[in-house]
């Protein structure tokens, strides 16, 4: 499996295996606003997944079992949102 990893308008962290069958996975990471709740924040995370399209690099790829996980973050609490078979 590759990693890949951005920070500049793109997904955070992307794995990408390397036999198409086995499962893709996207994480967004969100660091919570003030008086934000985690679990706007994480919601947040795995919106952004959704309208930014980043599924489709993987699915671009062959890969059709894609999961996702958005990730929030407030002080030394997280909370953390999964989406299967994206």
């Amino acid at each position: 499996m590759r990693l890949f990893q951005t920070g500049y308008g793109r997904y955070d962290i992307m794995l990408v295996p390397k036999d198409i069958t086995k499962r893709g996975i996207i994480i967004e990471f969100k660091r919570t606003l003030p008086k934000e709740t985690l679990e706007i924040a994480a919601a947040k995370a795995l919106e952004q997944i959704h309208t930014k399209q980043y599924v489709r690099d993987l699915a671009r790829r062959g890969i059709q079992t894609i999961t996702a996980f958005g990730i929030a973050f407030k002080g030394k609490e997280v909370l953390l949102k999964v989406e299967n078979n994206l």
